[in-house]
């Protein structure tokens, strides 16, 4: 009996058109945000309406605007390094750090919210709308 040698699938060299659609989409979605910042903090009001407290701390807000366009230009490396092949080369630790530090600023909002919404529920029946006889 003659056996046939097994050859693994070829595997395809560069990117997928999937993965280039969807690091597209990631960097694509963070643009508005940026430019967004980076006006605000050059001393446009677009977006702002007057009298708003924003207006009243130019420097804090010059502040935690950057500090916001640094986090916002993390998502998007990011994004290449989890879908370009040099990113194969970036230890895990990497991107895995701001990924701890995303889970820990989130999470207490992501608690909070359902239970701020339990605590303000009405408690009487026929109070919502949904709850009243037709």
């Amino acid at each position: 009996m003659r056996r046939t040698p097994v050859t693994a699938p070829a595997v395809a060299v560069g990117p997928t058109p999937a993965r280039r659609l969807l690091r597209a989409t990631a960097v694509v979605a963070c643009l508005p945000c940026l430019g967004l910042k980076a006006a605000w903090i050059a001393g446009s009001r677009v977006g702002i309406p007057d009298g708003s407290a924003l207006l009243d701390h130019r420097v804090a807000m010059a502040l935690a605007n950057g500090l916001s366009m640094l986090l916002d230009s993390g998502v998007i490396v990011l994004a290449l390094v989890l879908t370009r092949p040099w990113g194969r080369r970036v230890p895990a630790w990497a991107p895995a750090l701001p990924a701890w530090g995303a889970t820990g600023l989130l999470a207490p909002i992501m608690a909070g919210y359902p239970l701020q919404l339990v605590a303000r529920a009405p408690r009487s029946p026929g109070a919502c709308a949904w709850d009243r006889p037709r």
